[in-house]
């Protein structure tokens, strides 16, 4: 907000006395027409705190401490805040203390029941052994079982047998940090780092700040580098993955080659499409006759005791050729 509230007794329905500042600045007088509009309090000016625990913003010199965060509530559940104030001692690596606000209210207690989510290991349910393994230990622990008559029972032994199963050989897989990249090397610098602060904030000189800003830069360093090292090997491993899944859907895609290639031909007509070898030779002699003007029918070109599959069939190739050269002719 930047809003530096006064002791002005004009703004005394929205503040308390128990400010850093004299004078508001034309920040805070917008913050504070704001909380009149809406009937609200400026609620962090109403706890005495000492000096160093009222300020939010210090300077990079450390010599000026303002209060310029605020925190604003209804004023009708004014009485739910029992206390506002900065905490040094969290280091964020902003010139911004954190604010500590504590409220006590009283809420309606539910009982609900929580079921907690089971997470299988996905490295063991992707290996094919492990998967052998547990189909085999599970058709162990079904074969072995009594058939239940209840519908009920039948399911909560399936359950239970493919639960345990699943525990034996799939197992559950722990539940990993957000931040797998960090590791003890991290916390040892950020704990060295904090360390600093502290004593930078108790004693301000500029040995100590020299010392705090030269540990700071140290841990961003080793926490940047371990990062970089995390993601650079999820990208080697999604990568390797694609690659794999490429490699087996390549493999799928593949038929088998033979030596006698078999092609098949495909003419389409007006009704339907004819993939016969047989039906295109008689679609192409038809249409030839077409072509020459022939009142000879197709049907009466190809005699009844002639078999296509026993005699020799002209190629489709020398088919087209002759048609395009027909064509030719007839530009001429």
């Amino acid at each position: 907000m930047n809003a530096k509230i006064g002791k002005e007794d004009v703004y005394q329905n929205v503040a308390g006395k128990h400010t850093l500042h004299e004078i508001t600045n034309r920040n805070c007088e917008w913050v504070c027409d704001y909380a009149i509009a809406n009937n609200m309090k400026i609620i962090s000016t109403y706890y005495q705190h000492k000096r160093i625990h009222k300020g939010t913003w210090t300077s990079p010199d450390g010599n000026t401490l303002n209060q310029t965060d605020h925190v604003i509530k209804d004023a009708n559940k004014k009485g739910v805040v029992r206390d506002v104030r900065t905490m040094r001692g969290l280091n964020c690596d902003s010139d911004h203390f954190l604010m500590k606000t504590t409220i006590k209210q009283k809420l309606v207690g539910t009982q609900m029941k929580t079921i907690k989510q089971i997470i299988w290991n996905k490295s063991n349910s992707q290996d094919p052994a492990m998967l052998k393994q547990y189909r085999k230990y599970l058709h162990n622990r079904l074969i072995g079982k009594e058939v239940q008559q209840d519908i009920e029972g039948v399911w909560t032994q399936i359950k239970e047998a493919i639960i345990e199963s699943a525990n034996e050989v799939i197992q559950t897989q722990t539940t990993s940090n957000r931040n797998e990249w960090w590791d003890e090397s991290c916390k040892v610098k950020m704990s060295q780092k904090n360390g600093a602060r502290r004593k930078y904030l108790h004693v301000k000189t500029g040995a100590t700040r020299e010392i705090y800003e030269a540990k700071r830069t140290e841990a961003n360093r080793i926490c940047r580098e371990k990062k970089g090292i995390w993601i650079n090997n999820k990208i080697r491993q999604i990568e390797a993955r694609n690659k794999k899944m490429q490699e087996i859907f390549l493999k799928k895609l593949s038929f088998p080659i033979s030596r006698n290639r078999c092609y098949q031909y495909f003419v389409k007509t007006k009704v339907v499409t004819l993939s016969e070898h047989g039906d295109i030779l008689r679609r192409w002699r038809q249409y030839f006759c077409d072509l020459q003007t022939i009142n000879t029918r197709p049907e009466e070109l190809i005699s009844e005791n002639i078999i296509l599959s026993n005699a020799e069939e002209v190629p489709l190739t020398h088919l087209l050729r002759s048609k395009s050269s027909y064509k030719e002719a007839q530009n001429k």
